[in-house]
């Protein structure tokens, strides 16, 4: 998995999956649910490398056009 950066307006990392070969947006919503405040750009890509297993997960569920379990649910896919 790979962080192709911030978009600000969605509030939300880019992210490549090669697993599932797709891209898609983690919120950082999701990342506040588990920190205390708003996560610095450090904490951000350290979150999305901790969180790597659930984020293949709901990326391919998206990319099989089904629902993620909660609260990974909130992750969408890039429209490229």
């Amino acid at each position: 998995m790979q962080v192709l950066g911030r978009d600000m307006n969605l509030n939300a990392y880019r992210v490549q999956c090669d697993a599932a070969g797709v891209t898609g947006f983690v919120p950082e919503s999701l990342m506040t649910d588990t920190m205390v405040g708003f996560p610095s750009h450090g904490a951000a890509y350290d979150w999305i490398a901790a969180h790597q297993p659930q984020i293949t997960q709901a990326l391919t569920a998206r990319a099989a056009n089904r629902t993620p379990r909660p609260p990974y649910d909130r992750i969408t896919l890039a429209e490229d």
